[in-house]
C-alpha cells in the first residue's frame, strides 16, 4: 500500500530525477534482467544510496521506476523486487499487476464517491487530469462524467 500518497506523486525534481533514473536502468540492465534476478526494494534502494551518494528511501525509487515505465522503459517487479524485462510473460503479467492496481483505485473512488453522495446529497467533483479516461476504461457504468473535471 502506498503511503503518504502526495509525497508519492508530487514531481521529482529533475535535477534528481534523471541520475536516478539513469542509476536505475543502470542496474536492473546491468545485472537484474528477467524474473529470476529480481531485486528487492530494500536492497535496490541501499545499492542506489552507494552508487548516488546520497540516502534514498523506497518511495524515490518507486518514483524513479515509474518515471521510466512512463517512457516506456520495460521495468518489471512481482513480490520479489524489481527486473528488467527478459520475455514476454514477464511483461504482461507486469501490465495485467498495474491494471489490477488501477482498477482497484477505480473502485476505490467509485466507492467514495457514492458514499459521499449518500453523506452529502450530491456528487463530488473530481479533479484529475485524465480521470475520464481511466474511469470510462474501467468502469463506465458507475461514474457520473458530469462530476469529472478534465484539467488538461
Amino acid at each position: 500500500m502506498v503511503t503518504e500518497f502526495e509525497d508519492y506523486t508530487r514531481p521529482v525534481p529533475h535535477n534528481i530525477e534523471m541520475p536516478l533514473c539513469n542509476a536505475i536502468i543502470g542496474v536492473l540492465k546491468g545485472s537484474h534482467v528477467g524474473k529470476d534476478n529480481s531485486i528487492k526494494a530494500d536492497e535496490f534502494t541501499l545499492l542506489l544510496d552507494d552508487l548516488l551518494g546520497r540516502q534514498l528511501d523506497v518511495r524515490a525509487l518507486r518514483k524513479g521506476i515509474s518515471v521510466l515505465r512512463m517512457q516506456g522503459e520495460p521495468i518489471c517487479s512481482w513480490c520479489r523486487g524489481y527486473y528488467y524485462l527478459d520475455q514476454e510473460i514477464e511483461f504482461n503479467l507486469t501490465i495485467q499487476s498495474l491494471t489490477d492496481r488501477m482498477s482497484a483505485l477505480a473502485a476505490e473512488i467509485v466507492a467514495m464517491s457514492d458514499k459521499y453522495k449518500e453523506l452529502y446529497g450530491k456528487t463530488p467533483k473530481l479533479n484529475y487530469k485524465n480521470m475520464r479516461e481511466h474511469i470510462d476504461y474501467l468502469i463506465p457504468e458507475k461514474v457520473d462524467q458530469n462530476n469529472i473535471e478534465n484539467n488538461s
